[in-house]
């Protein structure tokens, strides 16, 4: 089964992590791929130079930056070849985010599986 983890993430922590959490993600990814269970793994440029395209009444309306409104962006992504949804949950729960410490700031992973069906 394969699972989309959307890395969502404080604007103001937008970026690679560096210092000891950049160390520490480097290290979980290593792992991810001596378990071959990664298939992609990618972090994003800061949201404000993204591009958004809003569709609604009338022509789509092209703007800068990221879409959302709630203070979080999307800040990365992987995508994971595990056999069921506990064994995605248990990946996501060993990444190396303690907000605790402060270095992560206010992290979300949501994680999604993937419709092997028909393109929509």
């Amino acid at each position: 089964m394969r699972f989309l983890m959307l890395q969502l993430g404080d604007r103001s922590a937008d970026g690679r992590p560096t210092g000891p959490l950049g160390e520490a993600v480097r290290a979980y990814e290593e792992d991810l791929r001596t378990a071959g269970v990664v298939l992609a793994s990618e972090t994003l440029h800061p949201s404000r130079t993204a591009t958004s395209v809003r569709f609604g009444d009338g022509d789509p309306v092209v703007f800068d930056g990221p879409s959302g409104t709630s203070g979080l962006v999307v800040r990365g992504f992987r995508i994971l070849d595990v056999r069921s949804a506990a064994d995605a949950v248990a990946w996501v729960r060993r990444s190396p985010f303690d907000v605790s410490s402060g270095t992560a700031g206010h992290v979300v992973i949501e994680i999604h599986e993937i419709d092997d069906g028909p393109p929509w």
